[in-house]
């Protein structure tokens, strides 16, 4: 009788053991899933601030490149600005030579009608 008390109990307190260890093993997975759940979480952030710095080194990359084209345009500005003033400066210089010349051939027929 006393054996079967003993069998009786030691199956009870396998039971209960067994319970108890069911419940640790699913706060164990509770834990476990919330721990996945907050590493997963992370991971988004991580990828988000990720293609946040990615994208601001894109946008510098391209005001840069943009930056590089202003000044690639300026100096064709100012390069058809220069040609501009260097042509009109050679037009000009040469009005000058041709009314230096008209004059010279004024002096030389002035001269001649004071010698005669």
């Amino acid at each position: 009788v006393e054996l079967a008390k003993e069998s009786g109990s030691r199956q009870k307190a396998v039971a209960s053991l067994e319970v108890e260890m069911e419940k640790g093993v699913r706060a164990a997975d509770a834990r476990m899933s919330t721990h996945e759940d907050e590493i997963d979480a992370m991971k988004r952030e991580l990828e988000t601030k990720s293609d946040k710095e990615t994208a601001k080194r894109m946008q510098k990359h391209l005001d840069t490149c943009a930056s590089k084209a202003s000044v690639g345009e300026l100096e064709m500005a100012m390069k058809s600005g220069l040609n501009k003033a260097e042509a009109s400066s050679v037009e000009r210089h040469e009005i000058a030579i041709d009314k230096i010349g008209q004059n010279t051939e004024r002096i030389i027929v002035l001269e001649e009608t004071q010698e005669k």
